[in-house]
């Protein structure tokens, strides 16, 4: 649970910048929602758990993987909350593989 809540804060953090807020009086995470001690927990999730796919520099080499970095996963984000955001990532990161 705790690895799942740490990768599902990073991409959270990766969101920094794209995610719109959906009212105006709403904090958007483009306006810095975490901490930098969060920020830094964050990265520490992504370098122990997702580099591995995704690249040290959000750029995987994988043509099967999406690169964290490009328009189609920046504005896949735009009008969807952070609970949505969490729960994409709790539940597909990393992919579970077919053992059978």
């Amino acid at each position: 649970m705790k690895l799942c809540n740490a990768v599902a804060g990073f991409m959270l953090f990766c969101a920094i910048g794209i995610a719109r807020a959906q009212e105006p009086a709403a904090k958007s995470t483009s306006s810095g929602v975490f901490s930098n001690e969060q920020a830094k927990r964050g990265e520490a999730a992504y370098n122990a758990n997702c580099v591995t796919c995704h690249g040290a520099e959000l750029c995987s080499t994988d043509r099967e993987i999406p690169h964290l970095s490009d328009k189609s996963f920046k504005f896949g984000w735009i009008g969807k909350t952070i609970a949505e955001k969490f729960e994409f990532v709790r539940d597909t990161m990393p992919p579970r593989m077919n053992t059978a």
